[in-house]
Formats: C-alpha cells, structure tokens, sequence
C-alpha cells in the first residue's frame, strides 16, 4: 500500500511539475508577444529618450521657467556625484554590480518573507525598476507574475544595452520623487535648490531615502519621518563601505535643512511672460522637424528658450506692482463704489465650476445655492501673501474679483527687446493677462493721435478753442473737460499738458480722419480707430504692449521697433535651430514730429497732469539732468503701465488708469499709478540699466 501511495506521488510530482513549467513557458511566450505590454528589442532600448521640459532663460542664461508635460530633467552620469550612486545602491540593491536583472540569491528570503507575513524587502533590482518606470506595469493583480517576468526580461535588455553605471542613471532619470517630480535633477533643485551635481552627501540620501514612499517620506510634508530614513540611509552606505564610520555619525547629526522651490507653470518669475515666450517659440519653429521628421515639441524634448528677459529689472517690477497695490487695496477697499453688484456676482457664481458641480450633483438650484453659500475652509490669495479663510464660495468669488489687478511692460525701443512683463497679481488664480488685454485706451492715446496729426502738417504753435460744444451732431455728443473749465484758446503742447478734452476733439476733427487713422496704425495700433470725435478721447481699444511699442517711436526719432520676447532657441544637445535677428526698425514718423512730442511730454510732468508722477520721481530727474554729458552708454526705456480692477461689475469710477515712462518721462498718469514707476526708476536694478533717467529727454 505504503508503495502504491509513493509511486502515485512521484507520478503526481512529475505531472504537476511539467504542468508548472508548459504554465511558464506559455507565460514566457505571452510576454515575449506583448500580451501584457510592448516588449523592445535590445536595440531600441539602446536608444531610448525620455520626455524632457524645455527650459525658459533670461538674457542671463539663467533659469526663469519650464514647459513640459512632467518635471523632469534627464542628465548624464557625469552630472551626478559619486556619494549618490554609492546610496541608491547601498539602500535599493547592494549586490548590483554582481548580478544581471535578477537577484537570485534575494528569492529565498522575499518567498519566506511573503509565507510569514514579513517585509524582509523586495526582489526587484534597479533594472526591473527601471523597467517598471518605464513601461508601467499592468492594472490587474493577477496579472502581477506576468509583469514580474517582463521586467526581468526587460531589465536584462537594458542592461545589455546601457551597461550597470547606464542603468543606474536612467534609474535616477525616471523614477517619481513626489508632487509631479520625475528625475533626480528635477527633485535635487526641488527640495535644495542646486542641480544634483551640487548635492551634499546628506543631501543626496534624503533624496534615496523618498524612493521607498515618496510622500511617507516627503521632507516637506513629514520632515521627522524624512530624517530618520536619510540616516537609514547614511547607515547603509556606512554598512557596506561606502562611508567611514565616523562620517555616517557626523553625518547623522546634522539637522534637515531644505530650500524648497517649486517651479510649475504658476510659480517662478514672470509666468505671464512665459506664457508669451511659448507662443512666439512654437511659431519659429513652425516647420522645422527633428531628424526623425516629426515635429520639435516644447514639452518634451528639453529645448533651451532663451529670451530677452532682464532678471534684475523683472523682479523689480514685480515688486513694484506688489507694493503699489497692496496699499492702493486697502483704500480701494474702503470705497462704497468698490463693492461688486450683487447681479454680477450671481452671473459670476453661476458660471463657476462649483455650482456646476453642485447642480450636476444634486440636480437642484436651490441646494446647489445652498452650497455656494455655506462656510468652508479655503485659501484665499492676499498681498501678504495666501492665508486660511473660513468662508463661503461666493465670499471667495466676491473677494478675488474685488482684487485690484495690473499689468506692466518695459522695453527697449531701440531693439524691440521686452525686458520685463507683469500681467496681473498671480498667475494661479488670475491668469488673465492684462499686457495683453485690449481696453479703452483713454488719455494715452492723446500723444499718438497727436504726433499723427502733427505728421499731417497741422500747426504746432496754432490755438484751439476750450469752449464746450456738440461736436459729434450723430450722437449728439459734447465732451467735458475734467476741471469743468472751458475759457479761452490752448496750444497743441497746453492741451495735452493740461488733457483739455475740447481742444483735443478740435484738433481730431481738423484732420483727414483716414489719413490720421492710418497713422496710426503705422506706429502700432491695430484696432480699427474709427471716424468718431471720441476716438480723440481714447475710447477705442488697445492693448498694453501695442501702446508702449507705439510710445517707442517717440524714443527713437520716429522709428518703430517691434517688440519681442524670444531671442535663440537651442536643443538639448546645445545645437542652436532658431536664431532670431533683430527686427528691422521703421520709419513711422519724422524724427522733427517726435522730437516735439518728447518736448510736449516732459511739459505734462513739469506743470501738466503728471505732475505726481514729478514728484515721486524728482530725485532721479534731478539726477539725470546733472549727468546730462555724461560719458558712456544709455538705455532709452519705455514703461508702459495699468491698474484696476480686474472684473467688470464693479462701481465707482476712475478704477483703472495707464502711464509710460521714459525714463523721467510720463504721461497720462491718475490715482498714484505713477508709484509704480517711481518704485521701478528707484530700484538698485534700474540704476544699473540706464545712466540718468532723464538723461534721454
């Protein structure tokens, strides 16, 4: 019997065994077809390339910004210290370097590990997890051992193809660090600011020590957690003589110290700027195709942007925009006519994502209301920065569109070069660009229509009358002048000094409304400025940057500069594929018209209407008119600058406003906007662009 019994078993063993392995070899060859996803070849390994963020520069060369579709970095093995290999192997994979893609000496202890119901750590070497970052790993768990075989098979492919120092680097290039952060490039400027070249050694083992849970360990988010598991780390790299011991124990004590810097679309410096340099970057390189033919992709194929960018004078308007309306929110905030009507603030409500939400949900008008107006905990955006606030979703609506906005642009004239761009209070939650917005133009248009009709031989020294009269008979229309004056005659240079709205309409009217319309468009101007007496007072729409391109024609005689943002565009490799020449200058107007208006704007700062702009900017005029000849280069800039608020809806008047300066030079300026300019024209950065600001005048 007891014969009988062992024989059944041998013939049961041998069965079972030949059944185990036809299981495994129709296993293998499902994987190897691709049943459970693309299996590469060894070749095409070799030759893989990762989705890499293109890089935006300032004129510096310095980093300002990123496109891509994951932060990512990929870098060389040259780019990475020694310390952080020697980590990543102590602590993910000692024996890597004696091993292909399997460890077979760590089965036996995973399987006992899995038997008990203990984590006695993992089986899978770096090449399977680089081949799990790469490839991904199917969803459903009982497919688990067919994945396990394909990034066996795959990790020894690439380490045919790459070699043990490759596999390592491409491990560091792909593997997730949290929050969005692919590569240790991209976490190593992350978490301490510095390329990963630059890491220290405690450093580098922080960043290890997040491969085993990327948010359990975040430094950010659980620091004490983060450096109990950097110290694991450092043990290791002791333990296997990576380390001497008394380093580890220095090492250990020192505290967790990071520089955490994110830099997403939103965050970094001059993001509205960003969103400019992407659209003119994808138009130059329109047709052009990579060797491959397809076309370059600024998300993924880690080109280098450089831009026109001044990083100095950039962070100075910045700030400058900051402290301008922190203060003027506060007095705006006190203004009865500041409050949003509460009809707009319903349409508002109703068009967010929210209460559409809310209505999709409960199907209910009523409870979706409801819940726009319960109290929740949100972060709102303020001048001292985003802060907690208990609050309703239309307490949250009402307050960001009650938020004063502005925009500012500075250029040179000379190249057409931006060198700063602000277009509004926070990119986040406002990204609409208000550089870009078209809006009634206003009183600024007064200094172009007026070069115009000078152009058009009108006479500068002739005289107009104040009085107020009908002086559009279609629309029965009469302007008002602001002071409620309207005796006697001004000149050209007296009216706009002075914005006497009658005489400018006067001086409108004289003129071929064609021949005046058509000029300017030639200085920049591209809305249609009709045959309308108020198109005199700036009723027609134009955006901030087509003002102070036009603005720039005063600044160099008569010539127009187009403006713009991109400069050269770069691969990875550094071969440069766009270089961008400068735009050729031309001629819009006599250089006698634009000598007369740069006399007529100085005249609205000494005793005209821009006479705070004067004041805030007494000093530096004082100073540049004692350097007058003074020897060396200097810089003609033209500033162009709008505030207010940034939603229609709200009462009131006078909410928005535009000025320009040369340096020293402004016009058009109401409700202290010309701080702004006095904060950027007093900034240490300015002094170093431009010797004087009046020194152009």
């Amino acid at each position: 019997m007891l014969q009988k019994t062992g024989s059944f078993l041998r013939w049961l063993s041998i069965r079972l065994a030949m059944v185990l392995v036809l299981l495994a070899v129709v296993l293998t060859a499902a994987v190897m077809a691709g049943a459970f996803g693309p299996m590469p070849s060894t070749a095409r390994l070799s030759t893989l390339a990762h989705p890499n963020a293109s890089r935006v520069l300032s004129a510096d060369g310095r980093f300002i910004g990123q496109y891509s579709v994951e932060d990512r970095h990929t870098v060389p093995v040259d780019a990475l210290p020694q310390h952080l290999l020697d980590a990543l192997v102590a602590t993910e994979d000692v024996r890597f370097y004696r091993h292909g893609s399997v460890d077979w000496r760590s089965m036996p202890r995973v399987a006992a590990g899995m038997l008990l119901g203990k984590d006695w750590g993992g089986g899978s070497t770096l090449a399977q997890q680089w081949a799990k970052n790469l490839f991904g790993r199917p969803a459903p768990s009982w497919t688990l051992p067919a994945a396990k075989l394909r990034e066996m098979i795959l990790g020894q492919r690439l380490l045919e193809a790459h070699g043990h120092d490759g596999v390592l680097v491409g491990y560091l290039n792909t593997v997730p660090f949290g929050e969005n952060c692919f590569g240790i490039e991209t976490a190593a400027w992350r978490f301490f600011n510095k390329p990963a070249k630059d890491l220290e050694v405690h450093e580098g083992a922080v960043l290890v020590g997040l491969l085993k849970a990327n948010t359990y360990y975040s430094p950010r988010l659980h620091p004490d957690r983060s450096l109990q598991r950097r110290n694991t780390v450092l043990h290791q790299m002791g333990r296997y003589g990576y380390l001497p011991q008394a380093a580890v124990d220095s090492l250990h004590a020192l505290p967790l110290e990071l520089d955490y810097t994110r830099r997403g679309v939103h965050e970094g410096l001059a993001p509205y700027f960003r969103d400019r340099v992407r659209r003119e970057a994808e138009a130059l390189l329109g047709d052009l195709r990579k060797p491959d033919g397809a076309p370059w992709d600024l998300e993924r194929d880690g080109l280098r942007v450089h831009t026109t960018l001044d990083r100095r004078l950039q962070e100075a308007a910045e700030r400058a925009v900051r402290e301008h309306l922190s203060g003027l929110q506060q007095r705006f905030a006190r203004d009865p006519g500041s409050r949003m009507a509460e009809a707009k603030l319903e349409d508002l409500a109703r068009e967010s994502a929210r209460f559409q939400n809310a209505l999709t949900t409960t199907g209910n008008e009523a409870e979706a209301w409801a819940v726009m107006e319960a109290d929740r905990e949100s972060e709102w955006f303020g001048w001292g920065g985003s802060s907690p606030v208990r609050g309703s979703a239309l307490d949250s609506i009402r307050h960001h569109r009650e938020m004063l906005q502005a925009g500012m642009l500075v250029a040179d004239p000379q190249t057409g070069k931006i060198l700063a761009w602000v277009g509004g209070a926070e990119h986040r939650r406002f990204p609409f660009d208000h550089v870009e917005a078209r809006r009634p133009a206003g009183s600024t248009v007064k200094p172009l229509f007026y070069a115009a009709a000078l152009e058009l031989g009108t006479d500068p020294d002739a005289w107009w009358p104040a009085e107020r009269a009908v002086l559009d008979r279609n629309e029965d229309w009469s302007p008002r002048n602001a002071d409620g004056a309207y005796e006697g005659y001004w000149s050209m240079a007296g009216a706009l000094a002075h914005s006497v709205n009658t005489a400018s309409v006067r001086i409108y009217q004289s003129q071929d409304g064609e021949a005046l319309r058509e000029k300017l468009r030639g200085m920049g101007l591209k809305a249609d400025w009709g045959p309308y007496p108020a198109q005199a007072l700036g009723s027609g729409n134009a955006s901030l940057i087509e003002l102070v391109e036009a603005y720039g024609v005063f600044a160099e005689g008569g010539k127009r500069q187009p403006l713009y943002a991109v400069t050269r565009i770069e691969s990875a490799s550094g071969e440069v594929l766009v270089e961008r020449e400068q735009p050729e200058a031309k001629s819009v107007l006599s250089e006698e018209a634009s000598l007369r208006m740069r006399s007529m704007l100085e005249l609205v700062v000494d005793s005209g209407t821009g006479r705070l702009a004067a004041a805030d900017l007494r000093p530096q005029r004082r100073s540049g008119r004692k350097n007058r000849h003074h020897p060396g280069p200097r810089r003609r800039l033209v500033c162009g600058l709008w505030s207010g608020s940034g939603g229609r809806g709200l009462g009131g008047r006078g909410r928005s406003c535009t000025a320009f300066q040369q340096p020293g030079q402004w016009a058009g300026c109401r409700h202290g906007v010309a701080r702004l300019g006095a904060l950027l024209a007093g900034s240490p950065a300015s002094s170093q662009l431009w010797q004087g600001p009046a020194a152009t005048l």
